[in-house]
């Protein structure tokens, strides 16, 4: 039996890909779960299509990431925070507060995309201190942004 995989199957395939499997695994297992459908020439049509429409939206989507690159890159961002007599904040700067404001710019970037301190030496905790630090945010594709934060009291 000749199937189209709908999810990807450890040891059988990845999604998309037109594998020939046992009548009685695509019957019984792959058909009745929704992980497979027979492959007709209507079904194998429609995921052609499907996977074209895909790759346009990655392209697209990479382009955007490329965008999104070139315009952080370089980016001062300046947070000002409450601080006491010695300089040191009420609320440290952490990561969901760089995404907010960075959101308020218009990107949209999550928390766990961004690493603060340089690859080299990472901070560990969030900013507690005036200060100027660099920021790494990680975009997918494997690109990376550096923007530089100044931290205020």
């Amino acid at each position: 039996m000749r199937v189209i995989l709908l999810k990807t199957i450890p040891k059988l395939g990845e999604a998309g890909e037109v594998k020939d499997v046992s009548d009685g695994y695509g019957r019984n297992f792959l058909l009745p779960q929704k992980l497979a459908e027979i492959a007709t020439s209507a079904n194998l049509s429609r995921i052609k299509k499907l996977a074209e429409h895909q790759s346009q939206l990655e392209v697209k989507q990479e382009i955007a990431v490329k965008k999104a690159t070139r315009q952080l890159n370089g980016l001062v961002l300046e947070i000002q925070e409450k601080a006491n007599s010695r300089g040191k904040f009420y609320a440290a700067i952490s990561k969901a507060v760089i995404a907010e404001k960075l959101k308020a710019q218009g990107f949209e970037i999550d928390k766990n995309q961004i690493e603060m301190g340089q690859a080299s030496s990472p901070l560990k905790a969030a900013i507690k201190e005036p200060g100027q630090y660099p920021v790494i945010i990680r975009l997918p594709s494997g690109l990376k942004a550096e923007i530089t934060l100044i931290a205020k009291a």
